[in-house]
């Protein structure tokens, strides 16, 4: 399946066009680092990574941004660091603006700075039938009715192709520090996190307990100096990256699980020896060689109240048993308004067989 790179809006909307009357079905990726295409048919494959990548404006002073969807987070990250701020999304190695906004990739310091959806002020779309939408503005009390900003925020590609966001934006942490310790128990990491600078907690490959500390830098040394010794760890000289290993990259089949974090441990019971997971905020990585190896947890999960995403598989499968039928009336009524020709894949959704 080839990759198409539009080089500006009026082109992704022809192309868009083109695929509807075509009958040809159109998957989004961004970076490819946040989760595959959900769907299976073959398509026209589409990315603004490397485009479609300009800073179209920023107030430093009201905290906003407006940037094209294919500016990798990474140089974003670098441009509000000149100015003492951020963005709140994970830096990670490849990803871009519009695809985290389409995974819905909040943060793992989401119970410090909030989910990704609430940065989200407005965003500029191609929608199924090649027509250009804006949703939302560059204020922050800017809408009434439907919020269809974050009706978009984690649409994974289902309804339209982001061109443009407009973002608010933090003050950057004043220090941030990362302790990292190898073969550290679950408990010892779990009583470990609990100290006032930190804001993220994950452990990956099963063992390596990752912690990131942010704050004033006198208290941020101290919980450091602290951490490394208590868990026979070590301070990282690149805290820029959180988690720095991310295990589940390496793993040819993977699925993301959210449940409330009191679930954890009994999820974690079932899920073998390829996991990794974020303490505080209830998300756990699961990985196999198939997805068939991923359905015990997942069932699991559903049953205490949470769901799983599917990351990642060879061949871009579906999940078994996912049907259209799971979506809602009114998630039919708005796929049916952004894409009418079913131009967009639907989200497939796992679901006990």
């Amino acid at each position: 399946m080839s990759l198409v790179q539009p080089a500006s809006t009026a082109e992704l909307a022809t192309l868009i066009r083109g695929a509807a009357r075509d009958r040809t079905r159109v998957l989004v990726v961004g970076g490819g680092t946040h989760g595959a295409c959900p769907a299976t048919e073959d398509g026209r494959r589409i990315s603004l990574a490397g485009r479609l990548r300009s800073v179209v404006t920023y107030d430093p002073a009201e905290l906003v941004v407006t940037v094209d969807a294919g500016l990798a987070v990474e140089e974003l990250d670098a441009t509000l660091a000149e100015h003492g701020q951020e963005w709140c999304a994970d830096i990670v190695r490849g990803s871009t603006v519009g695809g985290s906004i389409a995974a819905g990739a909040s943060s793992l310091r989401r119970r410090s700075i909030g989910p990704l959806r609430d940065s989200v002020l407005g965003l500029e779309l191609v929608d199924g039938r090649g027509r250009l939408i804006r949703v939302g503005g560059r204020t922050v009390k800017n809408s009434t009715g439907l919020d269809l900003v974050r009706l978009m925020v984690g649409s994974r590609g289902t309804l339209g192709v982001i061109t443009r966001a407009h973002l608010r934006v933090r003050p950057r942490p004043r220090s941030r520090a990362v302790v990292r310790a190898g073969g550290a128990s679950l408990a010892a990491a779990i009583i470990a996190a609990r100290q006032a600078s930190v804001v993220a907690a994950a452990i990956a490959d099963s063992s390596t307990v990752q912690l990131l500390l942010e704050g004033w830098p006198d208290d941020v040394a101290a919980d450091a100096a602290m951490l490394v010794e208590h868990l026979g760890g070590e301070l990282d000289a690149r805290p820029g990256s959180f988690p720095q290993v991310r295990s589940w990259a390496r793993w040819p089949a993977v699925a993301m699980l959210t449940v409330r974090p009191s679930a954890v441990e009994t999820l974690l019971g079932r899920a073998g020896t390829r996991w990794a997971t974020q303490l505080f905020g209830g998300h756990v990585w699961i990985g196999g060689d198939t997805v068939s190896e991923l359905v015990p947890s997942c069932a699991t999960a559903t049953e205490r109240g949470g769901h799983a995403t599917l990351i990642s598989e060879p061949g871009w499968p579906t999940w078994p048993a996912a049907s259209a039928g799971n979506d809602t009336r009114i998630g039919e009524r708005v796929k049916a308004a952004f894409d009418p020709d079913g131009a967009f894949p639907r989200l497939a959704r796992w679901s006990p067989a």
